[in-house]
């Protein structure tokens, strides 16, 4: 239940953020530093997809992420 509340927030939060995104454009939309974001990415935590130009993080996923996240406790 909890998950789900944060959920809602984030992607009411999140609105305005684009669908697609490369690793360097995470910290745009939330703190978290461009090497954090590679690192969980590496580490199997944060879902991303390996394109030919480098990684992109579908916009739900990354809510995801967040919403399971200890990174900041509501």
């Amino acid at each position: 239940m909890e998950r789900e509340r944060r959920r809602k927030m984030l992607d009411r939060m999140l609105t305005k953020c684009p669908d697609r995104m490369k690793p360097t454009e995470v910290p745009q939309w939330f703190l978290l530093g461009k090497n954090t974001v590679y690192q969980q990415i590496v580490d199997d935590k944060l879902r991303s997809h390996r394109m030919t130009y480098g990684y992109v993080i579908l916009k739900e996923d990354f809510i995801e992420y967040l919403s399971r996240s200890d990174y900041f406790s509501w």
